[in-house]
């Protein structure tokens, strides 16, 4: 995945153009990602209401199929059979992408990326994306 994305970001025209607008580059990678995530077969959504709190958004929401049963962690594994169609066996990341600005303090942008990791950590997931298995990350580049 990762030599995917470097691939694909040497051999895009459009790459410079967008580092040089104002929250461009995340906004660029935010949708190349999803497109490059939804053509590898997973259900990608951006800029998506997953939170309690309908003011907030995350930047991606990424649905995937369930992992097989020697994949999965022991503590859902007894629970039910990976063929087994249930909330239990849906699997989801909530993702927030932050990245530094050109004009940006490296303390600035930390600062914005601890308010992702709160946003992540204190608001609690809407139903019924609260009852899967959901992963957050908070993924941030300088």
């Amino acid at each position: 995945m990762v030599q995917a994305a470097h691939d694909r970001i040497q051999h895009h025209p459009n790459i410079i153009s967008a580092s040089m607008i104002r929250g461009g580059w995340e906004r660029w990678v935010q949708m190349d990602l999803c497109l490059t995530l939804k053509s590898a077969g997973y259900d990608v959504k951006c800029e998506e209401d997953c939170f309690e709190d309908k003011r907030l958004r995350c930047d991606l929401l990424i649905h995937h199929p369930p992992p097989s049963d020697s994949e999965r962690p022991m503590s859902d594994r007894y629970l039910l059979p990976a063929s087994t169609h249930s909330p239990i066996c849906e699997y989801y990341d909530v993702v927030e992408l932050k990245f530094q600005l050109m004009d940006e303090s490296m303390e600035d942008f930390y600062n914005r990326f601890k308010k992702d990791i709160k946003k992540l950590l204190d608001n609690p997931l809407k139903e019924p994306l609260h009852n899967w298995t959901t992963q957050r990350w908070a993924l941030g580049l300088s």
